[in-house]
């Protein structure tokens, strides 16, 4: 570095110093509110919920639909455990009537990741049994967006199936 620079660099340092101290003691001399010490929850993860969601799946062939549930969620501190009950249709007109249970994680006050697991008919009077995993982020103060993933296998028969699932949930 050129001597001159240092020079310079040196001599604004010197005489902004003085101003920078009585900067921080009038700063030290304001009163200001103190910080909260607690904090609300941003989000209330326990108690009623409906959702809706758009679905495709893979059972050898592709298939979209429709679908929702209707829950309720226990929470404590960063767990949620969830069971819930739903329909969704199919793009061919199959029907799904299930029952599922979620085991979540609260990893911020917002964002939960969950297993889950459920069982279930379709319209062709097979039972089905499913495994899979999701997050679900809080929008607002009731809204939130969920997507899950789910393997599924026929009781009746040794097929299998993919499912992708997006939607939205209302808490009561």
């Amino acid at each position: 570095m050129n001597t001159k620079y240092f020079a310079l660099l040196a001599c604004i340092s010197v005489g902004v110093l003085p101003v920078t101290a009585r900067g921080a003691e009038a700063f030290a001399q304001l009163d200001l509110p103190a910080l909260p010490t607690s904090y609300e929850a941003a989000f209330d993860w326990q108690g009623f919920y409906a959702s809706v969601f758009g679905q495709v799946g893979d059972t050898g062939q592709a298939s979209s639909g429709l679908g929702g549930t209707i829950g309720y969620s226990w929470a404590a501190e960063q767990l949620i455990l969830s069971g819930e009950v739903g329909m969704s249709r199919s793009g061919s007109g199959g029907v799904d009537l299930f029952l599922a249970a979620r085991a979540g994680w609260l990893p911020t006050e917002t964002l939960m990741l969950f297993a889950l697991g459920d069982i279930g008919i379709n319209s062709h009077e097979d039972g089905f049994a499913g495994v899979g995993a999701g997050a679900e982020l809080a929008l607002g103060a009731n809204w939130s967006v969920r997507g899950q993933y789910e393997y599924r296998t026929d009781l009746s028969a040794s097929d299998a199936s993919h499912l992708a699932t997006v939607g939205f949930a209302y808490r009561f």
